[in-house]
C-alpha cells in the first residue's frame, strides 16, 4: 500500500534527531497527563442562595444517566475572593472529573462555618426529590479544598465535622498571617488524609511552613511545592492560574482517597509514585497513604552486663519512623543463630508481638539475662555474647531491605576472668 505521507529528507531526520537529543527529558507522568485536560462529564454551574441569604455556586458534572454517583468537594475562597471571579477554572474542571463541587462567595472563610454552611445547602438540595442529582450525590465522600486563607476555613472546618473526609489546602497560610483568633487553626488536629501543596517562592506559605504542617499532620499525608509558579505572586498561582500544575494531582488526589481509584492511586502509592518524581515540583513527601510506603521499623541494639548471679532486665527498643494513626504490629523472637550465648542459661529465649498504639513510635522488647560466675573460654579477651531478637510480619509498617535490619543485638559483656570466683 502506498504510504499518505510525504517522505522526508534525509536531512531533515538528522535535523529533528539532534533536535529530540537537545530537549530535556521528561519523567514519565501518565497520572499528571490524564487529569491535566478537561474530564469526561460536561459541567453545568448553578447560582445558590442559602437559608441564611449568603449566595453560592454548585458547579455539577452533568449526569448521563440516574444512576451514577458523585463525590463532593466543598471550596474555600481565599481573601476578598470568589468561585466564579477568581476559581472558575480550577472549579469546572474539578467538577468535569464527576464531583459535586459547592463553593459559597462569602470571601471572608478562615472561621470553616461558611463552608459547612455551602456543604449543609448541598444537603437540603439533595434532599429534594426533584432535584436533578437526588439520590446521585455521595456524601459518604466529602473533600475540603480550599485556597489561602480558604485553606485555613477548609482546616477548621475538617476539625469541626465528622462530614469531610479529606483535606487539600492550597498555600496554607504560616501562623503569623492568621491574623484573628477565630481563625487560627491546629493541623495536629486534623484527622483525615492531607494533601498540602505551596510553591516555591511564597512568603505566605514557603516550603518551611508546608513542611512544618506536613510534619504536625499525624496521619496519611502527602506534600509539595510547585517548583516554578506562573502566577506573578506564587500565592496566586490557584486563582489566577487556575490551579496551576498543582491542578491534575488535585483531581487525582481526590479520585484516590474518595473513590479509590486505582490509577489515581499510582501517583500517590505504589513502590515507584509518579507524584515523587515529578519534576514541576519539589520537597515532595508521603507519610501512611494507603497503599503507599509505610513507616520504617528499626530495632536498636543493647548491652548488657552478665552478672554474677540471678537476673538482669532490660527492655530492647523498636522504633517508628514517624507516627500513623493506627495500630501497628510486629512479630519477635529471640533467635540462637551463633551458638553463644546459650538460651535457657546465658538469657531467657522468648516470643511475642510489639504493638504500637495509634499515633506511637517507640515500643520496646523485654529481655532477661542469667548471671553467672562462669568465664566464656571461646570469648575474645574476654568479649562479649551476643544474643539476636529477630522481626517479622509488620503490620502497618515496614523493615528494611537488609535482613540485618530486622534483627536487634544484645551483647551481653563477660565480667568473669580465669581464677576468679
Amino acid at each position: 500500500m502506498q504510504s499518505r505521507h510525504k517522505p522526508i529528507a534525509h536531512s531533515a531526520i538528522l535535523l529533528l534527531a539532534l533536535l529530540t537529543l537537545a530537549l530535556p527529558v521528561r519523567a514519565s507522568t501518565p497520572v499528571f497527563d490524564y487529569y491535566s485536560g478537561e474530564g469526561p462529564w460536561a459541567v453545568a454551574v448553578d447560582a445558590q442562595t442559602y437559608a441564611s441569604g449568603q449566595t453560592g455556586v454548585v458547579y455539577r458534572p452533568v449526569a448521563t444517566s440516574g444512576t451514577e454517583v458523585f463525590p463532593v468537594v466543598v471550596w474555600g475562597n481565599g481573601s476578598g475572593a470568589e468561585p466564579e471571579t477568581n476559581y472558575p477554572v480550577l472549579l469546572r474542571r474539578i467538577a468535569s472529573y464527576g464531583f459535586v463541587v459547592t463553593a459559597t462567595n462569602h470571601q471572608e472563610v478562615g472561621t470553616g462555618e461558611q463552608l459547612l454552611e455551602s456543604l449543609a445547602h448541598l444537603k437540603s438540595l439533595e434532599a429534594d426529590p426533584g432535584y436533578i442529582l437526588h439520590g446521585q450525590i455521595d456524601f459518604s465522600a466529602v473533600g475540603a479544598v480550599g485556597h489561602s486563607q480558604g485553606a485555613g476555613g477548609s482546616t477548621k472546618a475538617v476539625i469541626d465535622t465528622d462530614d469531610i473526609h479529606t483535606l487539600v489546602p492550597l498555600a496554607l497560610p504560616a501562623p503569623q498571617f492568621v491574623f484573628e483568633m477565630e481563625k487560627e487553626f491546629d493541623v495536629s488536629a486534623v484527622d483525615v488524609p492531607m494533601f498540602i501543596v505551596g510553591a516555591v517562592g511564597d512568603i505566605i506559605s514557603n516550603t518551611g511552613t508546608v513542611q512544618a504542617y506536613f510534619d504536625l499532620h499525624t496521619d496519611a499525608a502527602a506534600m509539595a511545592m510547585i517548583a516554578a509558579p506562573q502566577a506573578g505572586f506564587p500565592h496566586l498561582d490557584w486563582s489566577e492560574n487556575g490551579g496551576g500544575v498543582s491542578r491534575a494531582y488535585i483531581i487525582a488526589w481526590l479520585d484516590y482517597i474518595l473513590r479509590g481509584d486505582a490509577t489515581a492511586a499510582l501517583a500517590f502509592s505504589g513502590p515507584d509514585p509518579e507524584f515523587a518524581t515529578n519534576p514541576d515540583f519539589t520537597a515532595q513527601d508521603m507519610k501512611c497513604l494507603p497503599g503507599g510506603e509505610l513507616p520504617l521499623l528499626t530495632p536498636l541494639d543493647r548491652a548488657v552486663q552478665e552478672g554474677h548471679s540471678g537476673i538482669t532486665e532490660i527492655a530492647v527498643t523498636v522504633q517508628l519512623a514517624y507516627a500513623c494513626e493506627r495500630e501497628v504490629t510486629v512479630n519477635w523472637a529471640t533467635v540462637d543463630d551463633l551458638g553463644q550465648p546459650e538460651p535457657g542459661v546465658d538469657y531467657e529465649a522468648g516470643a511475642g508481638v510489639l504493638v504500637f498504639a495509634p499515633g506511637q513510635t517507640s515500643a520496646t522488647i523485654p529481655f532477661t539475662v542469667y548471671g553467672d560466675e562462669d568465664f566464656e573460654v571461646g570469648t575474645p579477651n574476654p568479649g562479649p555474647e551476643v544474643a539476636q531478637i529477630e522481626l517479622s510480619a509488620p503490620v502497618n509498617a515496614r523493615l528494611g531491605p537488609d535482613p540485618d535490619d530486622a534483627v536487634a543485638r544484645i551483647a551481653i559483656r563477660n565480667d568473669d576472668f580465669p581464677g576468679c570466683d
